[in-house]
């Protein structure tokens, strides 16, 4: 009975010290209390999207400067071979490369330096009596060589299926337009420009132009390009003839204006006394 009663008593005890027990459970620390209570930092209410990285980059940190793909210079030339310079297939320059830019230097040499020339002789006094047979021929020929680079040009338009990103094409137009600014300066060098010394600029044009069209002619001898298109080798062919032709012609013959340059000077010379040669020499001779 005693033993009963003993273990009844801590039951009772072991029930009073659960009912002592808080129900919100165990107390924390106080330091854990205090981090408790320490506000939280504000939340932002701007969307999701304005929070992205590209909004924490300044500006002009994000300004990326237009570039050209390599393939739109890759679709202005149609040739297989690329702009090289140098072909992978044999011992030249590639097609794209002597149309594209050897081709382009005599024409924007007489765009340039032509179009200066042209304006000081359309300033000048007309020379009489300039129009001889000197001036005839080297007319003709350099209208010639015209109506030959136009129809070189309408060759290129014909066998090309996109015309307007073909560099063979627009580099046979810039000739044709070169070539007119050509005539029309031969034409003044003699009825405007009284002295007897030849144009510089139609000195280095026509030189360039036989550089780089002799090039171009050993490209087209060395491909073959006669068994594939006569007309084109013919025409072009003929145009280097007709261009070796006017250079020798503008270098060697004089323009025939040379008593009228005396005339003009006769002023400045002592009775008996010889001529500058500096006067009658070249742009290579000088």
């Amino acid at each position: 009975m005693l033993g009963q009663e003993v273990v009844l008593q801590l039951r009772v005890d072991s029930r009073r010290s659960a009912e002592k027990v808080p129900q919100a459970g165990i107390q924390l620390p106080n330091s854990v209390n205090r981090a408790s209570r320490i506000p939280s930092p504000p939340t932002s209410t701007l969307p999701p999207s304005s929070l992205s990285s590209s909004s924490l980059i300044p500006p002009l940190l994000l300004f990326r400067p237009p570039v050209l793909p390599s393939s739109q210079m890759a679709d202005f030339c149609l040739d297989p071979q690329g702009w090289g310079p140098v072909s992978a297939i044999r011992y030249a320059f590639t097609p794209c490369f002597q149309d594209g830019i050897l081709a382009a230097i005599p024409p924007i040499f007489i765009i340039l330096f032509g179009s200066t020339q042209i304006w000081h002789f359309s300033q000048s006094a007309r020379v009489p009596q300039s129009r001889n047979w000197i001036y005839w021929i080297k007319f003709s020929l350099v209208l010639i060589l015209l109506g030959l680079n136009v129809l070189l040009t309408v060759i290129r338009w014909k066998e090309s299926a996109h015309w307007q990103r073909d560099v063979f094409y627009w580099s046979a137009l810039l000739k044709v337009f070169a070539t007119g600014l050509a005539l029309s300066l031969h034409h003044l060098e003699h009825v405007r420009n009284s002295l007897p010394v030849p144009s510089g600029v139609l000195l280095f044009y026509w030189l360039e132009t036989l550089v780089v069209d002799g090039i171009k002619l050993y490209s087209l001898i060395d491909d073959k390009a006669f068994e594939q298109d006569l007309i084109y080798f013919i025409t072009f062919s003929l145009t280097l003839g007709g261009e070796v032709l006017i250079f020798f012609l503008e270098y060697l013959v004089p323009k025939g204006t040379r008593d009228y340059y005396l005339l003009q000077q006769r002023d400045g010379y002592d009775d008996g006394a010889e001529p500058c040669p500096a006067d009658y020499a070249d742009i290579f001779a000088k």
